[in-house]
């Protein structure tokens, strides 16, 4: 189902890369405030902030209509409760495909969905024991909104209901800085 998934979105993206130019390129780095859920009842986690910076774009489809995509790589680390806690580090590569709704020159919103590929994935304090890897799709909605002609701040609220075989439903909030190449 994934590559299936990764297929069509490659698709698209090739085919909207030939029939357009990028109304905008960019540059965005940021933080995130990332939870998630224990599947075991009974075990607590903590919030924790992450990194997220890469490449993203936005072709045009109609005037204010966009495909938003681009390539980031993102942290998404959960740490469990317990003497010592466990600290998991999740890292994916996301390639977001999105579309964008510009209601001017200077602001927009998104929503659609993230292709997330884990890039690696450890833990401190759980000894020899591997930990459970797997892409996902979280979905996203966000604004981009510049502030001046190359500069701006995208924030983003993000939702994956399985990490993995251990946790259920990661909620993050973001914001970074994008600068643009237009």
């Amino acid at each position: 189902m994934l590559r299936r998934i990764a297929f069509f979105s490659l698709v698209l993206v090739t085919f909207i890369s030939f029939k357009s130019q990028a109304q905008f390129m960019g540059f965005e780095a940021g933080i995130r405030q990332q939870s998630a859920t224990a599947e075991t009842a009974g075990v607590s986690t903590n919030t924790e902030m992450a990194y997220q910076f890469g490449l993203v774009g936005a072709f045009p489809l109609q005037e204010k209509f966009l495909f938003r995509s681009g390539f980031l790589y993102t942290q998404r680390p959960i740490t469990v409760k317990g003497s010592p806690d466990q600290k998991y580090s999740f890292n994916y590569f996301d390639i977001p495909l999105t579309f964008l709704w510009k209601f001017n020159e200077f602001g927009g919103v998104y929503g659609g969905f993230n292709l997330s590929l884990v890039a690696s994935a450890d833990c401190s304090s759980c000894g020899n024991t591997s930990v459970d890897k797997k892409s996902g799709m979280p979905l996203v909605i966000g604004g981009t909104f510049k502030f001046a002609p190359d500069f701006g701040i995208d924030v983003y609220y993000e939702m994956l209901s399985k990490v993995n075989d251990s946790f259920k439903e990661a909620r993050t909030v973001g914001a970074n800085l994008l600068i643009t190449f237009d």
